[in-house]
């Protein structure tokens, strides 16, 4: 996951700040932590393109300065 505003993007500064937070999936709450993982930049950009391809947001999508804000998200317990 990355910031489409890079660092300055609100519910990046706060889950970095917090160093952790959930993800709401089918009606459940998934605790996570939150890693930097700048090395998945190519995996990312090709995740983007795939999905937004023809979007003319998507460049701005590949800048340095969101790329720079790729976070892994690990879970903080194993979900049931």
């Amino acid at each position: 996951m990355a910031s489409y505003h890079g660092p300055r993007g609100r519910w990046y500064r706060e889950l970095l700040g917090q160093g952790s937070g959930a993800l709401h999936v089918g009606g459940r709450r998934v605790p996570v932590r939150a890693v930097p993982s700048p090395a998945a930049a190519d995996a990312v950009v090709g995740a983007f393109q795939a999905k937004y391809a023809g979007d003319p947001a998507l460049p701005a999508m590949a800048e340095p300065d969101v790329l720079a804000t790729i976070l892994r998200l690990e879970p903080l317990e194993a979900a049931p």
